[in-house]
């Protein structure tokens, strides 16, 4: 089995490739040493041109909640519109529902 996770995305002007390790299932995934791998993005243009983008590791829960408490603190906007979360948990909410009855449901 593969400790990597590689992803290739397929567009109209090129492909970009994701991989990085991954994360087996624990019960601590927050302390497991696999985290601290950076993550790669490798972007191919159509003509043959490709650029690497390598993302160092980060604790990305203290990332949020400290982006959280500047909003707390500043009053500004958070990054992520509560209309982004609401749709987010209905389609969630309707993931569980189609599980429960067997169909297609619409968020």
């Amino acid at each position: 089995m593969s400790d990597q996770i590689r992803v290739a995305v397929i567009g109209c002007g090129g492909i970009a490739h994701y991989h990085a390790r991954a994360i087996p299932k624990a019960d601590n995934v927050e302390n497991h040493p696999r985290e601290n791998h950076p993550a790669v993005v490798m972007v191919c243009g159509q003509d043959g041109s490709a650029e690497r983008y390598e993302f160092p590791p980060v604790d990305q829960f203290a990332l949020q909640l400290r982006h959280l408490i500047r909003c707390l603190e500043t009053g500004g906007p958070h990054r992520i519109p509560p209309e982004n979360s609401l749709g987010n948990m209905k389609v969630i909410d309707a993931l569980f529902t189609s599980m429960k009855s067997g169909q297609p449901v619409s968020p």
